[in-house]
């Protein structure tokens, strides 16, 4: 996370997004555990780092997929 995120969330916040992911992602639900994480993150987020008027995205609301060539 960003340095405002980690500030502003703390560290237990961020282990408990990482593990809340890392064990959705073990039961094999692939896609769920990205969905409900990023919108676990999001209501934490809102809580701590509200939009103010005015604001604008930084980078583009577009998924980027990157391939491999391993």
């Amino acid at each position: 996370a960003d340095q405002t995120v980690a500030e502003k969330l703390g560290q237990p916040v961020l282990d408990e997004l990482r593990d809340r992911l890392t064990a959705d992602l073990r039961s094999g639900r692939l896609a769920a555990a990205f969905c409900d994480t990023i919108a676990a993150a999001g209501e934490r987020l809102a809580a701590v780092l509200p939009r103010e008027t005015g604001d604008v995205n930084e980078l583009p609301d577009a998924l980027v997929v990157l391939e491999s060539r391993v």
